[in-house]
């Protein structure tokens, strides 16, 4: 048996890729430039558990996803947003890469991130403020079902962050479900 005080924690973040027995993927990754791998490690039905060592963030994720899924429609919850992923965002909506964007925001965005959102709105397809603390991206389009399930919060974050990115049909609808029903009523 492993006791909790037996455990080692590296002094210098590594790369850590590591395949368990029901094809599982856990990824530390020490830079941006490792996010590649994340493009490799995406496969049907299969999950990557991550953490970002502080050295990347929520749209670094979403690009590599996408560069792997192709266009595709975005759904996302996040309790925050930042300039930068709304200009980001915005910039794939124009360019078709993202066919469909919505959103699930706290009500408190209005207070602290108020032009972002009102930005954000502005190429949305639809948004909805409710009381909301969860950070869910889903990417889908014909062939892909990626669900991004995170502590992040769509930011530029320098925390460490941990979070699974799941192609599960199964798990994706369940996630939009929710959404839908806060969106749409």
């Amino acid at each position: 048996m492993i006791k909790f005080d037996d455990l080692k924690i590296d002094e210098e973040p590594s790369n850590t890729i590591v395949n368990d027995s029901v094809g599982d993927v856990v990824l530390s990754l020490k830079n941006k430039e490792s996010l590649k791998c994340i493009s490799v490690a995406l496969q049907k039905n299969k999950n990557i558990h991550f953490n970002t060592l502080g050295y990347w963030n929520f749209i670094d994720v979403v690009k590599v996803v996408i560069s792997v899924i192709g266009p595709c429609s975005l759904y996302l919850s996040s309790w925050s947003i930042s300039n930068n992923v709304v200009m980001q965002l915005s910039s794939m909506k124009q360019s078709g890469i993202l066919k469909e964007i919505n959103g699930v925001f706290d009500f408190r965005i209005t207070a602290h991130k108020s032009n972002e959102y009102t930005l954000f709105k502005s190429f949305a397809n639809n948004t909805i403020l409710t009381h909301n603390h969860s950070k869910v991206t889903l990417l889908y389009n014909d062939n892909w079902f990626v669900t991004i399930n995170s502590s992040a919060n769509a930011t530029e974050n320098p925390r460490n962050e941990c979070g699974v990115i799941s192609e599960s049909e199964t798990v994706l609808k369940h996630h939009k479900n929710w959404m839908d029903k806060l969106i749409y009523g």
